[in-house]
């Protein structure tokens, strides 16, 4: 059924109508909904699931598939064909682990630690931290909570390990601003290795 621009009836849903002129909303009983956005140079396709779960497509055809409602786990689909998946790495007693890729279950009675974690007691940033940001292993910062946390786990597992040990272990995390010189840097620094080179600003 058609209920406007947003899941209400009446009086809310007539002013919801005109404020939106543009958008139209259909909800199944159960409160599934569809929202089809005609704003122009802003269309889009909107579909929700009650868990939170939802799709959308941009007014270029970009696909973004949320299974969270914060946005932590998505898979973009450009019009291009380019695939991008976010994922959370946590470590669980002490492995980096892509936590979309085991169920809670399975981490029942183990040491689980994420990114919110890791900072020193007040507040501070812990060693790896501090050295991400003195090495500039960070541009836009999407890929550094996972590069953080797989670089815990590496150093937790070999104190001092080798550019080529480090660019093995990291190689499951993509970084899109290709970052990856400083990346190593900033690890090799927070092994207590010597860094050569300048850092950039």
């Amino acid at each position: 059924m058609v209920i406007g621009t947003v899941p209400k009836e009446g009086d809310e849903n007539d002013k919801a109508e005109e404020n939106y002129p543009h958008n139209k909303v259909y909800q199944t009983e159960t409160g599934h909904y569809k929202e089809y956005d005609d704003t122009e140079s802003k269309e889009r396709i909107k579909e929700y699931h009650t868990s939170g779960t939802y799709y959308e497509i941009d007014k270029d055809g970009n696909m973004t598939i949320d299974t969270t409602e914060s946005g932590a786990r998505t898979i973009t689909i450009k019009a291009s064909g380019q695939i991008n998946v976010t994922a959370p790495v946590v470590n669980v007693n002490g492995d980096a682990v892509k936590a979309c890729t085991m169920f809670a279950a399975e981490a029942a009675g183990a040491e689980v630690s994420t990114i919110e974690g890791q900072a020193n007691a007040d507040g501070s940033l812990n060693p790896i931290q501090q050295a991400f940001q003195d090495h500039h292993g960070l541009q836009c910062g999407f890929c550094t909570p996972g590069m953080v946390m797989s670089a815990t786990a590496l150093l937790n597992q070999t104190p001092k390990p080798n550019e080529h040990m480090i660019r093995t272990y990291l190689e499951g995390n993509m970084c899109r601003c290709t970052g990856y010189h400083n990346i190593i840097k900033a690890v090799l620094a927070a092994s207590g290795q010597g860094v050569s080179g300048q850092n950039p600003r």
